[in-house]
């Protein structure tokens, strides 16, 4: 056991040491309706934010998550994940589509992870902006999408390294357990092998058994007179 856990520790070591760190960094972008310089109050297109706003979201979002966005992230320095989500509400039986895009990117380092997000959000106004292209909508009448929070300080992710160390423990562990058994087989084996009596060899059906009394064939019997 304790050979096991020498080898347990040593891998959770490892697996930690070879774990990059990676950062988190989130952006918010909202997409508006058009009216945009609009005099008229009711225009206005932050007081206009509705289901439809939240539809169209909602297509961005899915058109962000294309290998066009992942390259994105990855270009401006980040690892290329990144998640969108476009509901607003903590418990998931009052989430609703919002017209907020909330991205959350990673990247290696602080600063890697704030360019993603940054870059990220940039690809989200190019989607909706190729979107309203290609449905003829005028420019005039095109939905923008505005950041409402700038990539903020990038955190660290707690759990990548220690969910590294644990794997690389574990395995290491099963791993050793098998030996173990194996060698524990293995040994029974030999000692049972070894100590086992060797074979008596078969009687010769030639022979008679030892006491039993000899008798004349007939043939003896025929040659008395």
């Amino acid at each position: 056991m304790t050979l096991l856990a020498i080898v347990a520790a040593v891998a959770g070591y490892f697996g930690l040491s070879s774990t990059a760190s990676r950062y988190q960094s989130t952006a918010v972008a909202v997409v508006i309706p058009p009216g945009s310089g609009s005099p008229d109050a009711g225009l206005n297109p932050l007081i206009n934010l509705n289901n439809d706003m939240a539809q169209l979201a909602a297509v961005v979002a899915t058109a962000i998550q294309s290998d066009g966005g992942h390259r994105a992230a990855a270009e401006a320095g980040g690892t290329g994940d990144f998640t969108v989500t476009t509901t607003y509400g903590d418990a998931s039986l009052y989430a609703q589509l919002s017209p907020q895009l909330v991205i959350v990117a990673e990247g290696p380092d602080p600063d890697a992870a704030r360019q993603a997000a940054a870059a990220v959000v940039e690809y989200a106004r190019t989607c909706l902006n190729q979107i309203q292209l290609d449905s003829a909508v005028p420019v005039v009448n095109n939905a923008l999408l505005i950041p409402s929070v700038e990539p903020t300080d990038a955190v660290q992710m707690p759990t990548s390294g220690a969910r590294a160390a644990a794997t690389y423990a574990l395995g290491a562990v099963l791993a050793g357990l098998m030996v173990l058994l194996l060698v524990d087989a293995t040994r029974e084996i030999v000692q049972r092998s070894r100590g086992r009596p060797a074979p008596e060899p078969a009687p010769d059906p030639a022979e008679k058994p030892a006491g039993e009394p000899l008798t004349d064939s007939p043939a003896d019997d025929h040659a008395q007179p």
